[in-house]
């Protein structure tokens, strides 16, 4: 059994939670023994955006792993990459990759999809994977408690989950966000064309589905002020977008940030949609492949001539929707994930 020392620090985070969640839930499986550290001097160096922990199969052969979870390709933790012995890289483009240095090229592996999604845990076994048992549960406790207070609203991993049995509803689904100059560092010029291309889909879908077209921007002052017309009048808290989600047959979604891949595609594999989405920037360990998992698209009438393929061959919707739930299974589910990483961990010890 894999032995992991999990290094806590005092962010807690939506970015992170699919790693801990992932953790958590191994651990109650028993196929890893769970640790926590809090004392490993790694605090100066790590954000809300980064886990670290420590893998074994014995004593004195243990690694330090690094999960960055940025949206940016590009690497702002260079301390990081110096000290750990793999980094797993969210958004992996090699582009960016092949501008370090190969001492730490050689060290960084693609990471995969993540979400935000919560699994529970109690505060014994939280004591129980302290190092020092109660001499650290209180500050465990404290932390706790703040991941609690943030996490309780992140849905639990098999609310996500529908198997793709359901019956066929022929509705298309892309509720999406704005992001204002404000509540991000991304180049002005990109927001705006990242924000006016998704409005152009939500016109274009919305002219050509009808009703069977559940999509518009989250109602936002920011969205109220330039795209009024887009802007949808459904509750979009995540409870219930979920339950919107399940709902619907086929899913659209668009790159994010930074050229990241968003948050939207795992939630859709989960909940067993045929994808239609822009060419993914981001490598995953494996790929979705074109044609079996998803439809792509490099322009809004591209992305409705897509979604018209799948809704009108349901061959074709079903063949997607059983992929990408075997896909889930075995790649995004979050303790399958997270294992597959560790065993990358354990083969190279």
């Amino acid at each position: 059994m894999l032995k992991v020392n999990l290094l806590l620090n005092n962010f807690v985070d939506w970015h992170t939670s699919k790693v801990e969640a992932g953790l958590l839930k191994l651990q109650q499986l028993r196929r890893i023994k769970l640790n926590f550290e809090y004392n490993h001097g790694m605090g100066n160096y790590m954000d809300r955006f980064s886990v670290m922990l420590y893998v074994s199969k014995s004593l004195g052969d243990r690694k330090l792993v690094y999960f960055d979870l940025r949206d940016t390709p590009i690497f702002r933790k260079p301390a990081l990459l110096e000290l750990c012995d793999i980094c797993f890289k969210r958004s992996y483009q090699n582009q960016y990759i092949n501008e370090l240095p190969k001492e730490y090229r050689q060290k960084i592996r693609p990471y995969g999809l993540n979400y935000a999604c919560s699994f529970p845990s109690g505060i014994r076994n939280l004591v129980s994977m302290s190092r020092r048992g109660f001499r650290d549960a209180a500050w465990l406790l404290r932390r706790e408690m703040k991941r609690i207070g943030l996490f309780r609203r992140l849905p639990r991993i098999e609310r996500f989950e529908l198997p793709p049995y359901r019956s066929f509803t022929g509705k298309v689904l892309f509720l999406t966000r704005t992001w204002s100059p404000e509540s991000t560092r991304m180049d002005r010029g990109a927001l705006e064309k990242l924000n006016n291309f998704r409005a152009n889909i939500i016109r274009l879908l919305r002219s050509t589905f009808g009703e069977k077209a559940v999509v518009g921007f989250a109602d936002t002052l920011y969205a109220r002020r330039n795209y009024p017309d887009c802007i949808t009048n459904l509750d979009t808290t995540r409870r219930n977008y979920i339950r919107i989600m399940r709902e619907c047959d086929v899913a659209v979604t668009s790159i994010g940030l930074h050229t990241s891949t968003g948050w939207k595609l795992p939630e859709y594999l989960a909940a067993s949609k045929a994808v239609v989405t822009e060419p993914l920037q981001n490598s995953l360990p494996t790929p979705l492949v074109q044609g079996e998992n998803m439809l792509t698209y490099s322009t809004p009438e591209e992305c409705v001539d897509a979604v018209s393929m799948l809704l009108e061959d349901k061959e074709m919707s079903s063949k997607f929707r059983h992929n990408n739930y075997l896909y889930y299974r075995n790649e995004v589910e979050p303790s399958a994930h997270v294992y597959k990483r560790l065993i990358e961990v354990r083969n190279g010890i």
